[in-house]
């Protein structure tokens, strides 16, 4: 797997205070935001990849995202400055930023991402939440969401909702930073196969892009051994779907959403991300109080 392809990330939400509280050890310090059951449900579906992410894309995704996010935004933030990683996955972004010393929040739809989540980031907290819906009781100076990952909002009026609930949850001056590949990305690199197979789980894989319907579909069957019975494998079969967004399309709905100074990068002719093309990259300020 190439970082170019495909991968499952989730959509989230925050949670409080100034300072950091001690970092969830187990599934159950992992906090909810209150919302309805059904928000979080719909996310049930990436639990059976959690593994599987973390072993083959989480880490790799995360190298590849440190020298963006240190031109974009990290390089102008303070010492000890409050993070939120929106559809954080498996924690491996989160891990890092926290071990810069930043004061890191991942949220991300799937619990069992999020079990991993605390386990790889022990210095960051973690709640689970949809991106569509959440309300922070803190602010941020800046909020990240990288690689597909907002890609899996399928309807424009759901990614304003996004929008906006990013621009509740940032500081006055605060910055946005996430990507979202173009049709471009879909009709180069949506039509592959590859798999995995290891002594505990047999992965493969299926991406696609319909060009008519312009929804991308990664199809997985996972096969894993079954702790409870010796020589037993269980199978899941899970299929997850993209929309593309245009570059014009997303820096008008940033503007009507309340953000300025919004600017778009090639991913590959700007920052240098071979392998990525159509990929975009878009950072936006909230207005300060001024």
């Amino acid at each position: 797997m190439t970082d170019a392809v495909p991968v499952p990330d989730t959509a989230s939400a925050a949670t409080p205070g100034p300072a950091p509280d001690p970092a969830p050890d187990t599934a159950s310090d992992v906090e909810a935001d209150g919302a309805p059951d059904s928000a979080v449900a719909i996310y049930t579906d990436y639990d059976p990849l959690a593994e599987v992410y973390a072993a083959h894309w989480g880490g790799t995704l995360a190298d590849a995202a440190a020298p963006v996010l240190e031109e974009l935004v990290l390089g102008s933030l303070g010492a000890g400055a409050a993070v939120l990683d929106l559809c954080c996955g498996t924690g491996d972004l989160a891990g890092q930023l926290s071990r810069r010393g930043f004061d890191v929040t991942g949220l991300d739809g799937s619990s069992r991402m999020l079990e991993l989540a605390a386990q790889r980031a022990p210095g960051a907290r973690f709640v689970q939440a949809d991106a569509r819906r959440f309300e922070l009781p803190r602010q941020y100076e800046a909020v990240v969401s990288l690689f597909d990952s907002l890609n899996h909002i399928l309807a424009s009026d759901e990614l304003a909702a996004v929008f906006a609930n990013v621009l509740r949850a940032l500081e006055p001056d605060g910055r946005f930073l996430f990507d979202l590949n173009s049709e471009a990305a879909y009709l180069e690199r949506w039509d592959d196969e590859l798999g995995f197979v290891e002594d505990d789980q047999a992965v493969l894989v299926r991406i696609r892009y319909d060009a008519v319907e312009r929804v991308g579909s990664f199809h997985a069957t996972t096969f894993a051994a079954d702790p409870d019975g010796e020589g037993c494998w269980r199978r899941f079969d899970v299929t997850l779907r993209q929309r593309p967004y245009e570059a014009g399309d997303v820096s008008a709905a940033l503007l009507d959403a309340g953000f300025v100074d919004v600017a778009a990068f090639d991913a590959e002719a700007d920052l240098g991300l071979d392998g990525h093309s159509g990929r975009v990259f878009y950072v936006a300020r909230k207005p300060g109080r001024g």
